[in-house]
């Protein structure tokens, strides 16, 4: 009797940590996954931020916005995303999306739906241009340490840019009164 009490108790315990398990994994497997790489000249960049905001737009007001970092191999991922479309874009300062669709920020479009996993949303970078100047007073001397402001026509594209690039109001101009903003070859 001892014996088949220990059985009907083991097999209780078992399936109530049965239950258990399939209930924490379906709770993982709720949310959606956006996944993908950064290259520059077919090569893995690592340390970028990728950053995903809640709509179709990086410029929907009030969306939830989430960044990650790529790792050594380029590769990004977010887990854990209520079902929606959002807009994904790597960020590295001189650099422009090679697949970029004429919005700035430069990036794509996902939807995803609980439990799926939308991947390959892959980003190549190339080198941007550069802002350069002199900066003189009326008699054309230089002036050194002036600060340099640069903005962007339309003024969500200002909002925007503060937010993932903060120094871009701290440019100043050195000895002869030369200033660069951003990156050639």
């Amino acid at each position: 009797m001892r014996s088949l009490t220990r059985f009907i108790f083991f097999m209780a315990v078992s399936l109530t940590g049965l239950t258990l398990v399939q209930s924490q994994d379906n709770s993982k497997n709720k949310g959606g996954s956006i996944a993908g790489r950064v290259t520059i000249a077919s090569k893995p960049v690592a340390g970028v931020t990728v950053t995903l905001s809640a709509g179709a737009d990086a410029l929907s007001s009030g969306a939830m916005s989430l960044k990650t970092t790529t790792d050594d191999e380029g590769r990004f991922r977010v887990s854990n995303l209520p079902s929606g479309t959002y807009y994904v874009w790597p960020f590295v300062p001189a650099f422009v999306v090679n697949e970029g669709t004429g919005v700035y920020p430069q990036g794509k479009s996902v939807a995803v739906e609980d439990g799926e996993i939308a991947e390959d949303i892959n980003f190549t970078l190339n080198r941007g241009a550069a802002i350069t100047g002199r900066v003189t007073d009326s008699s054309g001397r230089p002036l050194i340490e002036e600060r340099i402001r640069i903005l962007p026509v339309d003024p969500n594209l200002r909002r925007l840019i503060s937010s993932i690039y903060p120094n871009i109001n701290s440019i100043l101009t050195d000895d002869p009164s030369d200033w660069r903003q951003g990156h050639t070859r």
